[in-house]
């Protein structure tokens, strides 16, 4: 029998005495596999630096990202789960490494406290200011080759503040790197993968000005290879009130 419900979820989250975001997770579990949907909302979502989640101790999602976060993003993922466990973690880390933990289980959200951590990613990858320089950092090579991504994303987003971007490949992956080579520091996001989940992601992200863009997917496979996926949108300028 085939067990598909949904689990929601609202909570506020404290970050600091002065930093707090609000979170809305929307939980399906269906037969062989889990989808979770979420949205961060805060005026300091530049500041979350990295967000993971676990069930059972395995880890399923594994994002770090940077100040080009939308400060309302959605996030979308799904991960296999043959046993339907209920026993999700999430972990939100802010850009001062200060951790916010959250369980839930039994249908009940438990807050884990906050932790000091250390970033796992060398600084100088989100502090790149090309795309291949941001490449180099993080993979120590540079040459890619055509890579089996679908990127999904309006070509003509209405609005830069917040465009939602998709990530879909059947490559076996060890990680991902969303960029763009309009950007000042062109590094998105670096998700790493394991074998619990599926690669289809959907994360919103904050274009600094209108105009024509160009996404990068940057994956590195578990046979070292690293391919390439590329599409080019443009952000629609800001409407504009004219008078008689």
């Amino acid at each position: 029998m085939i067990k598909i419900y949904i689990i929601l979820l609202f909570l506020t989250i404290q970050i600091t005495a002065n930093e707090s975001f609000t979170v809305k997770t929307k939980i399906k579990f269906k037969e062989q596999f889990t989808k979770v949907v979420f949205l961060l909302k805060s005026d300091i979502s530049e500041h979350i630096s990295h967000i993971e989640a676990s069930v059972d101790g395995n880890l399923i999602y594994n994002i770090y990202t940077t100040q080009n976060l939308s400060r309302h993003s959605l996030f979308r993922f799904k991960f296999k789960n043959p046993n339907n466990s209920e026993n999700l973690k999430f972990i939100f880390t802010n850009s001062k490494k200060l951790q916010r933990k959250y369980e839930f289980t039994n249908k009940q959200v438990v807050n884990m406290g906050v932790d000091k951590t250390k970033n796992k990613i060398n600084a100088k990858v989100f502090n790149a200011t090309s795309v291949q320089s941001a490449i180099q950092k993080y993979y120590g090579v540079e040459k890619t080759q055509e890579g089996n991504f679908t990127i999904v994303a309006h070509d003509w987003p209405q609005n830069s503040t917040s465009v939602p971007i998709r990530i879909k490949s059947n490559l076996d992956l060890e990680s991902i790197m969303i960029l763009s080579d309009g950007a000042t520091n062109p590094v998105f996001s670096i998700f790493t993968i394991n074998n619990h989940a599926f690669i289809d992601y959907e994360v919103n992200y904050r274009f600094r000005k209108d105009g024509n863009w160009k996404i990068i997917v940057v994956g590195k496979g578990k046979n070292g290879k690293l391919y390439k996926s590329t599409k080019k949108i443009e952000i629609a300028p800001p409407p504009t009130c004219s008078g008689d």
